[in-house]
């Protein structure tokens, strides 16, 4: 009976989370801002209510640590806990408010930036929605949902550079390590190709996306499909930072007619 309990409890809260979940939706869930030592920056953030239903949510910033693997992993720990974080510079507008069903809300956000400071800078601001339900099993249970925005500040000086490191074949796929030697967050999408010896793409694809600190590396891999035939080949790796040129390195390898891959240079 007990297991029976635990079961139809979890249920229901996974099925008011999942729904609820989907009556906002926000217009951007993250953002890029360069600033300046001194100035003032200003923005917006749209919420839609997606229900048939008036909702009532409250704005807060929560500082955000991103770890390894920084694959997007994070902790949310309290505004004013990390050295880059934006908590006393921001105010929002307003800080709570009802979204009629249907409708939108428009919240502000103005950051004073204060001298001195250098690099990134970074905070999620939520949007939180609470609730109070009862199961049959005569608990009372404290529901809560939110959706997040998070703003990337970026001094106009800032330093964008990343090495790479320790390239290899292991497992169909070639793999190595991006190394942020920067002074600033650095946020990228990657993207490869193979190319043969007449320049004609043969295969591309998506590595995972990261959220690597300065100071900090992650691993890379590029899955080389089976379909790649033998001969000499180049994969392109290009990860876009935004702001800058993209580092875009190229790995030579050649392909054997027993299907083992042998990188020869890295350029």
């Amino acid at each position: 009976m007990k297991k029976y309990i635990i079961l139809l409890t979890s249920v229901l809260l996974l099925s008011w989370n999942c729904s609820a979940f989907a009556q906002i939706a926000l217009g951007k869930y993250r953002e890029r801002v360069d600033i300046a030592p001194g100035q003032t920056v200003k923005g917006e953030v749209t919420l839609n209510n997606r229900s048939d239903k008036l909702i009532f949510l409250k704005a807060y910033l929560k500082d955000i640590k991103f770890v390894q693997p920084f694959d997007g992993k994070k902790e949310i720990l309290p505004a004013g806990s990390t050295l880059y974080s934006i908590s006393k510079w921001i105010k929002l507008s307003p800080e709570s408010f009802n979204i009629p069903a249907g409708g939108k809300q428009i919240v502000t956000y103005t950051v004073n930036v204060p001298e001195g400071v250098k690099g990134s800078y970074y905070g999620t601001i939520y949007f939180e929605k609470s609730a109070s339900g009862k199961v049959e099993i005569n608990t009372s249970v404290s529901l809560s949902v939110s959706w997040g925005y998070t703003l990337f500040l970026e001094t106009n000086d800032k330093i964008k550079q990343a090495t790479i490191e320790g390239v290899s074949f292991v497992k169909d796929a070639i793999q190595g390590n991006i190394a942020n030697t920067g002074n600033v967050l650095l946020v990228s999408s990657p993207t490869f190709y193979v190319m043969d010896e007449k320049d004609i793409v043969l295969d591309r694809g998506k590595l995972q996306d990261f959220y690597l600190p300065s100071g900090e590396k992650t691993t890379f891999k590029a899955q080389i499909s089976k379909k790649i035939p033998q001969g000499k080949h180049t994969l392109i790796l290009n990860f876009d930072f935004g702001g800058v040129a993209p580092l875009v390195k190229e790995i030579y390898f050649s392909k054997t007619e027993s299907g083992e891959i042998q990188i020869s240079e890295t350029k």
